[in-house]
């Protein structure tokens, strides 16, 4: 089991949070915190990537939802990159998937 962390960087002006490991109520703290930091940018959008993610439990998803709005509220954009099969299954279970902007892949660098 690789240990949690996000890590974030910048691609063509989005904020890109990559998580890593399991998101669940031991770790969530970490995640609320990035994306904390993140709206404290001035990016348009905010990605989660969840790639490296291999577990993602409902307190993440409540969190993405939370997130979503207050995005929304500053008139930006949160997306969502799909991570393991089990949290695409947990997102679809939950109704998530169907409020949230869910991409592939993230958005790579400019050269």
């Amino acid at each position: 089991m690789r240990e949690f962390n996000v890590r974030s960087r910048e691609s063509n002006g989005d904020l890109v949070l990559t998580v890593v490991g399991e998101v669940d109520i031991a770790t969530i703290g970490g995640l609320h915190r990035a994306l904390e930091r993140a709206l404290r940018t001035a990016a348009p959008r905010i990605v989660v990537d969840l790639g490296e993610a291999g577990f993602m439990d409902a307190s993440g998803a409540a969190l993405l939802l939370r997130y979503d709005a207050l995005t929304r509220a500053y008139g930006r954009t949160l997306v969502v990159v799909r991570g393991a099969p089990c949290i695409d299954r947990l997102l679809e279970l939950t109704g998530v998937a169907h409020r949230l902007v869910i991409v592939d892949r993230a958005p790579t660098q400019a050269a």
